[in-house]
């Protein structure tokens, strides 16, 4: 698990392809400290409370969250917390018929919709009412969604967009694209055409985010590991071009992403690359 103050990734395997990661902040007593949101391709099934003093949920709301293909800087509101389970394009499709692009830097509000009275999404609500653990919550989220999407096996399993989508995925970005055509006897021209058409973002931008939040990933668990081998170990032809990723992505240095990281952003007002600071 991976905590920085109040924004937490939690470790739960579900053996799914489809359900991407589980992901808390906020603080039910406290404004949470700001954290840095490297960009990313998935939308996340939210639930957000608003907590009062006396310990009481005073507000709930239920939505999707888009996907962001810009850094930014998000800091809660004092007493608000986040729930979110991040959902793979595929499971986004299949659950909404919506693609990641559609809701691309939006919160789509779902507490007006059919979708809170049904029979897995209210139970999970009323819980989330009472003041039920995060963890439990999203345990809950991520059987409901999987059951769900189990309506959908045929469909998902039978698009061979979703198949390199996956595949791309568990490789962490890191296969050529004129590999990923050929292993699934595709065109490339053709692959990126429908991947595009499918996914809402072509195969060669999605595969430089994989990479890039990979590496991510690596920095969290090997912050010992030097930058020059954390290069050669994503693909990157030197240090220069991993800096130039993170410019690109996130419009910090490296050694400035791994310090917030591991202890947050402190000063918005010394920290405005990367995004728009969301108060």
């Amino acid at each position: 698990m991976r905590q920085v103050r109040d924004y937490k990734e939690l470790n739960f395997s579900t053996r799914s392809p489809f359900i991407l990661e589980a992901w808390v902040q906020g603080s039910r007593l406290h404004k949470a400290q700001a954290h840095r949101v490297a960009p990313y391709w998935y939308a996340s099934l939210v639930i957000v409370r608003h907590w009062v003093p006396s310990g009481d949920v005073s507000k709930l709301e239920f939505g999707l969250m888009g996907p962001r293909l810009k850094a930014h800087i998000y800091q809660p509101d004092q007493g608000v917390e986040l729930i979110g389970l991040a959902l793979a394009p595929e499971a986004l499709i299949a659950l909404f018929n919506l693609r990641s692009d559609e809701v691309m830097d939006a919160f789509i509000s779902l507490t007006d919709t059919s979708l809170v009275e049904s029979d897995w999404a209210w139970p999970i609500l009323n819980k989330a009412q009472q003041g039920f653990d995060a963890p439990g919550l999203l345990a809950d989220m991520a059987q409901a969604v999987l059951s769900s999407l189990s309506n959908h096996n045929t469909a998902i399993k039978s698009s061979k967009n979703n198949k390199i989508a996956e595949f791309m995925r568990l490789d962490g970005g890191q296969a050529p694209i004129k590999a990923l055509a050929a292993h699934f006897e595709v065109c490339e021209r053709g692959l990126h055409r429908d991947f595009t058409a499918r996914l809402g973002i072509g195969p060669k931008a999605y595969a430089r985010l994989l990479r890039f939040n990979a590496l991510l990933k690596d920095l969290d668990l090997n912050p010992a590991k030097s930058w020059a081998m954390r290069a050669l170990d994503f693909g990157l032809s030197d240090q220069a071009h991993l800096n130039r990723e993170f410019a690109h992505w996130i419009g910090v240095a490296p050694r400035q992403a791994a310090h917030e990281r591991r202890h947050g952003v402190s000063d918005f007002s010394k920290n405005k690359a990367g995004g728009t600071a969301i108060m």
